[in-house]
């Protein structure tokens, strides 16, 4: 009865040996496996932002990112004044999930170096609180009280650089990245606001918004309050990290 149980656990010891073997096998032929890594400068946008990258196979790893927006930081949008609109100065929060495929085009002896090219999604939320005054042509003035929510989904290619500069710290470099955003945008009102003011908030946004390089077709509609539209992304970034 002893013997038998010394087996078992003989048996049991051999399992558990040789499972770690094969969790660590990655680890034993390419080096580094896992890393995480965080954008210094994105606090400065009022972002807290951190990656994490796993080795998949040998020249290729999955990443995903997560991010949380506060606030605007140092470089809020200027809000619009047109004498009709006036609306204070925008300041967004929101959440970002990024998940990405990296190849890396060097061969691979000791951890993930070197240039990279990789597919990416990015799922992105931003809300911020629409305050300020309309005046009608009979100079009228309303006030405006609303909440504006965008969604973005955007699907994009890049390249980069990862260095190693010192044993496990590394700085990982998005040298360019291009991708195609889908945005859907809605309002909610605290007040009723007059069909004329969204037709005066559509021709201002043509002049105001960042969005005016790229051209997009938006059209808010007054009884809908909600728009979906199209523009190209530009990816691009600086990461420090460590690996392990």
């Amino acid at each position: 009865m002893i013997n038998l149980k010394f087996e078992i656990r003989q048996t049991m010891i051999r399992k558990i040996v040789c499972s770690i073997a094969v969790l660590l096998a990655p680890m034993s032929l390419f080096g580094y496996n896992n890393y995480i890594s965080g954008d210094p400068f994105l606090p400065f946008f009022g972002t807290v932002q951190f990656h994490y990258e796993r080795t998949i196979l040998k020249r290729m790893s999955a990443e995903i990112g997560f991010g949380r927006k506060f606030n605007s930081g140092i470089f809020e949008l200027s809000g619009i004044n047109t004498g009709e609109i006036y609306l204070n100065d925008l300041n967004f929060s929101g959440i970002k999930i990024l998940p990405e495929i990296r190849y890396y085009l060097t061969k691979q002896d000791k951890g993930l170096n070197g240039f990279y090219t990789g597919v990416y999604y990015k799922y992105q939320t931003n809300f911020t609180h629409l305050s300020g005054t309309f005046t009608d042509k009979n100079n009228y003035t309303t006030d405006i009280n609303l909440d504006m929510k965008i969604i973005s989904n955007t699907y994009g290619i890049e390249i980069g650089y990862k260095l190693k500069i010192y044993k496990f710290i590394f700085c990982d470099m998005n040298i360019a990245g291009l991708g195609i955003s889908k945005h859907h945008l809605t309002l909610s009102e605290a007040a009723t606001l007059s069909d004329k003011f969204y037709d005066d908030l559509d021709l201002a946004a043509e002049y105001y918004s960042p969005l005016k390089d790229f051209n997009p077709d938006i059209y808010l509609s007054p009884k809908e309050k909600s728009i979906d539209f199209t523009t190209l992304h530009f990816r691009y970034g600086f990461k420090l990290g460590i690996a392990f």
